[in-house]
């Protein structure tokens, strides 16, 4: 009987009847596995000061070898003296030096945020161990920029929730289609529940964005690399939200950001040392801020911050509240992706794993789709149905008036939908 490679003692002490232990025990033969975690910035705009801030979603995966995955979870807890748990936000807020709120604490056996090693000073060996273990390309982080404000909080939930399935969407499909695959995936469970997750890797699936996958949903405290995942995660945001460079760049860790729309690799987050543009400069008006490639969720979205700005709102230069020089490596990221054309295929594949259209794609596929009268192959008709199902989703609030989205769309080439018969959908 051949070992199982996923497997260690900080697993097996878990027990036979442990959900994670068991979920393992299915899939021995998997080559790597890809941990994954969130962090997120939502737009938000401050009333005494009049400022609009954009936001962010990013997924953070850290791709582990089979024959690596023994010692690396064991190389984590080891670092701090073999410990159980670990989240790094609150490591940074020194909650481990806080008395637990909870009156009926056990000052011997606190809970797990208030864990003794939650320190800011064991941010760096957790760090150093993550960099010792991975090399690159195993860290892969995808940042979606394109996140509109509203001050409807319902909405403001959807909003995120569809960011997260489109950066789950931009990670999935990159990791599947690389060259070696990865095909199992490890999610951290969230509140509120996974079953949007699922349902967004079986839209993905189904539709043929993506072959058929191994997903597992688990607890930090049942598997140790998903702290890699979450360490990944938390450097990465403190380099988007404040350009602070150190905490990837001291424990060598080796980051390939890509942009969850075009899925293409943001070069300008591993220049060395980052360009600093004049952060004061209008930032959405036709000759700085130029959109490229289909009329869709990015042009929508980019319509609510520049009639903001034509409102006479200000707009900062992404999401720290202190200092817009903080915001440089934000926007030099999000401007790289926005001067990068969305290819039509990766528009389909957002609308898929969103599970609806814009109302800006739901207006396109009415107008010159559904009303087709054209005779249609087996193909084209499946096709066209998977869209009329999105369509059927689109029936949400937007912030974006049917006047902004022409106003934004005007400014580049129209897209007009056709039939895309390389990926057997429909260009929006």
């Amino acid at each position: 009987m051949s070992i199982n490679r996923l497997l260690s003692p900080f697993i097996l002490k878990k027990g036979p009847q442990n959900e994670y232990n068991q979920e393992l025990q299915k899939h021995p033969d998997a080559e790597r596995i890809a941990f994954i975690d969130e962090t997120f910035v939502d737009p938000s705009y401050d009333e005494k000061t009049g400022i609009l801030r954009p936001g962010y979603y990013s997924i953070a995966a850290v791709v582990v070898e089979a024959d690596d995955i023994a010692k690396f979870r064991e190389d984590l807890p080891a670092t701090l003296g073999g410990i159980n748990y670990w989240h790094t936000t609150d490591a940074f807020n020194d909650q481990g030096l806080k008395k637990d709120p909870n009156p009926n604490a056990d000052p011997e056996n606190p809970s797990r945020k208030y864990s003794p090693w939650h320190v800011h000073q064991n941010i760096r060996p957790m760090l150093d161990t993550l960099g010792r273990n991975t090399k690159d390309g195993q860290n892969i982080v995808t940042l979606n920029f394109n996140i509109p404000y509203t001050d409807d909080p319902d909405e403001r939930l959807r909003l995120r929730d569809a960011a997260r399935a489109e950066a789950i969407t931009a990670l999935t499909t990159h990791l599947t289609h690389a060259d070696p695959p990865t095909t199992t995936f490890v999610f951290e469970k969230v509140k509120g529940g996974d079953q949007k997750d699922k349902d967004t890797l079986n839209r993905l699936q189904n539709a043929g964005v993506i072959p058929s996958i191994t997903s597992i949903f688990a607890e930090p405290t049942d598997e140790p690399l998903l702290w890699a995942a979450d360490l990944l995660a938390w450097a990465s945001r403190h380099l988007v939200n404040a350009t602070t460079l150190t905490w990837l760049d001291d424990s060598k860790i080796k980051a390939r950001f890509l942009d969850s729309h075009v899925q293409t690799e943001l070069k300008t987050l591993n220049v060395r040392p980052l360009n600093q543009p004049s952060p004061r400069i209008k930032l959405y008006d036709e000759g700085t801020y130029r959109e490229a490639g289909t009329p869709g969720t990015r042009t929508e979205i980019e319509a609510t911050y520049r009639a903001a700005e034509a409102n006479g709102t200000p707009v900062w230069a992404g999401p720290d509240k202190k200092s817009d020089r903080k915001n440089i490596a934000y926007r030099n990221a999000k401007d790289e992706a926005m001067g990068t054309p969305m290819p039509a295929e990766k528009e389909f594949e957002l609308a898929v794993g969103r599970g609806y259209l814009t109302e800006g794609q739901a207006e396109k596929f009415d107008a010159e789709v559904a009303t087709s009268s054209e005779p249609m192959d087996p193909e084209t008709k499946e096709s066209l149905e998977l869209l009329a199902t999105l369509r059927k989703g689109t029936e949400t609030k937007t912030p974006v008036k049917p006047e902004q989205i022409q106003q934004a769309s005007t400014q580049q080439q129209v897209h007009r939908p056709q039939i895309n018969q390389s990926h057997g959908g429909v260009e929006l």
